[in-house]
């Protein structure tokens, strides 16, 4: 095939392979446009500047054993969502993230797994907001961590809506209270 040809070819390819991508993103909205006037909870992983998608799985188990995540389940956290998202719809490539979400989130205790591939820095934050459509019921609670190859950390935190206001409380291996400027730690969890 001549240089000729083959340019053209390669170009046009590379042309198809854009507009799929906009038309079929790798990513969905944010559960959270959909759930405004209910409790919301989301668990996302995300690199420091929100430009891809870290190399990481999130499960999820709710206070009543119920879950949502990388993996089927029997018994699933009703109106979760689980994936790679745009957190900002009109900034996909400022926004991007791996969670998961939960419309109607119920209070309680949570408990998470993340599954780390690789070695890059990237953030966990736990956000909550309390469906009342005011901003002063939102909580976010941001991990900063440096993934270290094949981990996986277990995570705890209580998830209390009351008055109107959201509070993230994260929890040590023992399921106490941390202090309020005290991250969790990695609490290992050996590779099945």
């Amino acid at each position: 095939m001549s240089r000729l040809l083959f340019l053209p070819l390669v170009l046009a390819a590379f042309t198809a392979l854009a507009k799929a991508e906009q038309a079929n993103p790798p990513y969905s909205e944010s559960l959270r446009f959909s759930c405004f006037d209910k409790p919301f909870l989301s668990i996302s992983a995300h690199s420091p500047k929100h430009d891809r998608f870290p190399d990481i799985q999130l499960e999820v188990t709710d206070g009543l054993g119920q879950r949502a995540g990388y993996g089927n389940y029997q018994r699933r956290i009703p109106e979760s969502h689980y994936g790679k998202i745009a957190e900002i719809p009109k900034a996909p490539d400022r926004s991007r993230a791996v969670a998961v979400e939960v419309c109607n989130a119920k209070p309680g205790r949570y408990t998470f797994t993340v599954s780390e591939h690789g070695n890059f820095p990237y953030r966990i934050s736990v956000a909550g907001d309390d469906g009342t459509g005011s901003n002063t019921g939102n909580e976010t609670r941001i991990i900063y961590w440096q993934s270290n190859e094949d981990r996986v950390c277990r995570l705890s935190f209580d998830f209390l809506v009351s008055g109107g206001k959201v509070t993230i409380r994260w929890l040590d291996k023992e399921n106490h209270p941390l202090p309020f400027a005290v991250p969790p730690g990695c609490d290992p969890v050996p590779r099945a």
